[in-house]
């Protein structure tokens, strides 16, 4: 991932809305099978993983995101898919990792 782009989190809203909300949600909630387990995991709010998770950082989620979403633009399933550039990954996670989710207590008073 080149760490140089600049993070666009308004386009990153409209390509998260175009390209993701149909599994996540246009909430960031997910969406979760008739047995209750997640079949697309929430990307913010309660639900979601904390701020100390490596995805609530833009370049490490848009790392991710550059090589595996959105799953539905390949033949491999669930992950492998690509099809988005740098650019689209980097704005996508940085939306996404500015939302509200649950704190991690070690990292908001300092601690590791």
């Amino acid at each position: 991932m080149d760490a140089t782009l600049i993070p666009g989190p308004v386009r990153g809203k409209r390509l998260y809305e175009a390209k993701c909300a149909v599994c996540h949600g246009s909430d960031g909630q997910g969406a979760k099978a008739a047995d209750g387990s997640w079949l697309f995991p929430p990307l913010w709010c309660d639900s979601s993983f904390n701020t100390g998770a490596g995805m609530a950082e833009t370049f490490t989620a848009a790392s991710f995101i550059r090589s595996n979403m959105p799953v539905a633009g390949g033949a491999i399933f669930p992950l492998g898919q690509g099809g988005l550039s740098d650019q689209d990954a980097v704005d996508i996670a940085d939306y996404f990792a500015h939302q509200p989710r649950p704190v991690f207590a070690a990292k908001a008073d300092g601690g590791c």
